[in-house]
């Protein structure tokens, strides 16, 4: 063997050293392309399979003897084996002219051109299955090889990929470059169902499924992002959803192809949580009704139409008349219950347009956009107050209750919505004055409006500042003529204006709450004042405070005014709480059980101003009372009027029959004093006895007694 020879053989013998099991492939390549190879799975059993059916072509044809295939798979291929076939192919292409230096060129290069396809082979009897063939040129010659282990893998994976695909529990669309419904999961065909599937001209086009898509793919087509994402409300038949969508490229590597993945990722749940807290944000929780926020938003929003179109608009606020009496008397759950159904029954009252607002409390308005005349707002506010005037019942209890409506008109009453409302609710606190009806804002308003603030500013300032005294009037005997009692009645020595009499600002004091802290001051300090006059050695006397509405329908008076009580150190014999006929009548049941433990103290009852309400005398039997006081509104024509001088003597009669004392109250003449002593009236109270005086003067009138 010359020299030139011998490089080649080892060079050639290092070469496939280096690459053996790549000449391994190529050997089982080989054998297949002659239909040696059969019933084969992966390259380890190709090769166990294979070598019992080479024959005598194959050695020839590879220059190998069978210790080549003898050989276990897990040994080295010997260097004399491989010595040999290396001579065997060098001789082949040297008889061809081929140099070393062009083979190693031809090798590195022409072996990269290669196909890989995959097809169907029968690789064991019966069983068919997906097999990679790969057509490889070496030289002058092309190879084929199988191998179904790669394939195999492929399979797996595809399974895997395809299993989860089909398991995301979110919809996922995969559309092809022409836009058409190539492929989704089980979860779009649950929540689409027919929208995707095929039409008769084969592949569904996605817009005929979605067309609100339209828009969305255009704009992730004409961006470069890989990914576009949006949100989307779906409506069906029976629910409404929300998803957000992701749309994404997706080129197939093999045959550069693009396609779009579509992702549906359901936010419903998110969405109707935000919608929640949205709702919260703006509508009461208690009636649904929008709330100060969102009505005052609507309002800048129909002002701004208003002014646009040159249309009118009325603001009305309303107020519901003795609410807190609701609430204190039959609770906060029966309150709540019933502001659910003054919400229903103002909604009731307007037009689709318009709204209902609560601003809190039992503070309401409505807003009526686009009304022609005024009339059209009187009609509603008069519809309001008829559909009052039903009863409610609840709880057990049926009750009446009114409402007082202030109304503020666009353009005319202001131009903007704080101007408007404010206007709204002047003319509400007129119609409260004026009792319990609708009222219209006129500018005259304005300064008592603004007298009522600086009243009610003034007031909470006169508590801090101890600026209230209490009076005391005196309480005759009939026939002795002795002072056998008296009235605590309260005055507010105003730094600027003097002595304010009660009727100027109790009724401001009972709308803005003070009338509780001043009430109960009223009562200490008469009983404070009681009890040190006893302690100066004067004749002891029964005191009479007035409770007000509020005060009475506090669940713990009777323990508040027992406190007061020994606080003071005056034995309850000498205190009489008073309330008026119509406080007594609202809740009998209530009223009877708190002037019952109120009696039962040893404290006396009286009821005020009798005559003017709508007791029955069964209710009257009832009421754990010792006096009746006889309204001076019967008393003032008493001598004159044979109506009002029948009243007071039915009075008098029904009170001595129910064993009841009688006191007339207002009595300024001897003419009264007569008819009174003639009907047998045991005490009186008025001007013709004594006015009301403060403490220092009423102990004078001590004095001449003792």
């Amino acid at each position: 063997m010359s020299s030139i020879e011998s490089d080649i053989t080892n060079e050639l013998h290092n070469l496939i050293s280096r690459n053996k099991n790549r000449i391994l492939k190529r050997v089982l390549h080989f054998a297949e392309k002659h239909d040696y190879l059969k019933h084969t799975h992966t390259l380890e059993t190709t090769w166990r399979k294979s070598v019992a059916s080479l024959n005598d072509a194959i050695f020839k044809a590879l220059g190998c003897t069978n210790s080549l295939f003898a050989m276990n798979l897990s040994t080295d291929l010997s260097t004399d084996v491989l010595s040999a076939f290396g001579t065997k192919e060098g001789k082949k292409h040297r008889e061809r002219g081929v140099t070393l230096q062009m083979f190693l060129g031809l090798l590195k290069h022409c072996r990269i051109s290669y196909e890989e396809l995959i097809t169907d082979a029968e690789l064991e009897p019966g069983l068919k299955e997906k097999c990679l063939v790969t057509l490889e040129r070496v030289f002058d010659r092309l190879e084929i090889g199988v191998c179904t282990e790669w394939v195999e893998s492929i399979q797996n994976e595809k399974i895997k990929y395809l299993t989860i695909f089909e398991s995301l529990p979110n919809p996922v669309i995969i559309l092809n470059s022409k836009n058409e419904i190539e492929s989704y999961n089980h979860a779009a065909a649950e929540t689409f169902g027919d929208l995707l599937m095929p039409s008769a001209r084969g592949r569904k086009l996605l817009l005929d499924a979605f067309p609100w898509l339209e828009q969305e793919m255009k704009d992730f087509a004409a961006g470069t992002a890989n990914q576009y994402f949006f949100e989307k409300e779906l409506n069906s038949k029976t629910a409404k959803s929300y998803f957000e969508i992701k749309l994404m490229r997706m080129f197939d590597i093999g045959d550069k192809s693009r396609y779009t993945i579509i992702f549906f990722y359901d936010i419903t749940e998110r969405k109707m949580a935000e919608e929640a807290i949205k709702h919260q944000a703006y509508h009461d929780p208690l009636t649904g009704l929008p709330n100060r926020i969102l009505f005052k938003d609507r309002l800048t929003q129909t002002l701004a139409q208003a002014k646009r179109s040159k249309q009118m608009l009325a603001l009305m606020f309303l107020d519901l008349d003795r609410f807190k009496n609701i609430n204190d008397t039959l609770g906060h759950a029966t309150g709540d219950q019933f502001l659910q159904g003054i919400s229903k029954r103002l909604t009731g009252c307007i037009r689709s347009g318009d709204t209902v607002a609560r601003l809190g409390g039992d503070e309401f308005t409505l807003l009526l956009p686009q009304i022609n005349h005024v009339e059209d707002a009187i009609k509603v506010a008069q519809k309001i107050i008829d559909t009052f005037k039903k009863p409610w019942i609840l709880g057990g209890h049926e009750f009446y209750i009114t409402t007082s409506i202030g109304i503020a008109l666009y353009p005319n009453d202001g131009e903007d919505a704080e101007t408007l409302m404010k206007h709204a609710d002047t003319a509400m606190y007129r119609a409260k004055e004026r009792g319990n009806n609708y009222q219209l804002y006129s500018p005259s308003m304005n300064e008592k409006a603004i007298n009522r603030l600086e009243m009610e500013g003034a007031l909470r300032k006169a508590l801090e500042r101890e600026e209230f005294t209490v009076y005391y009037q005196p309480q005759i005997n009939t026939d002795t003529g002795e002072i056998i009692g008296m009235e605590a009645l309260v005055r507010w020595r105003h730094p600027e204006r003097g002595i304010i009499p009660p009727a100027d600002f109790i009724a401001l004091a009972e709308e803005t709450g003070l009338i509780l802290p001043l009430g109960e001051w009223v009562l200490r300090t008469a009983c404070r004042q009681n009890k040190e006059w006893q302690m100066a050695g004067y004749p002891p006397l029964r005191v009479t405070v007035n409770l007000s509405a509020s005060q009475f329908q506090q669940q713990d008076l009777a323990d508040r005014v027992s406190r007061i009580l020994k606080e003071t150190g005056l034995d309850p014999q000498w205190l009489e709480l008073e309330i008026t006929e119509s406080i007594a009548m609202k809740d009998v049941a209530f009223t009877i059980k708190t002037l019952r433990q109120l009696r039962d103290m040893g404290i006396k009852i009286a009821i005020d101003d009798f005559g003017t309400g709508y007791s029955s005398l069964s209710y009257l039997k009832q009421i754990p009372s010792h006096t009746l006081k006889i309204d001076k509104s019967f008393v003032r024509d008493i001598a004159k009027n044979t109506e009002d001088g029948s009243i007071a003597s039915a009075i008098i009669a029904m009170a001595q029959n129910l064993k009841l004392k009688v006191i007339a109250e207002g009595v300024e003449t001897e003419e009264q004093l007569a008819f009174l002593k003639k009907q047998k009236c045991d005490e009186i109270q008025g001007f013709l006895f004594g006015k009301p005086v403060p403490p220092q003067e009423f102990e004078k009138l001590l004095k001449k007694k003792k």
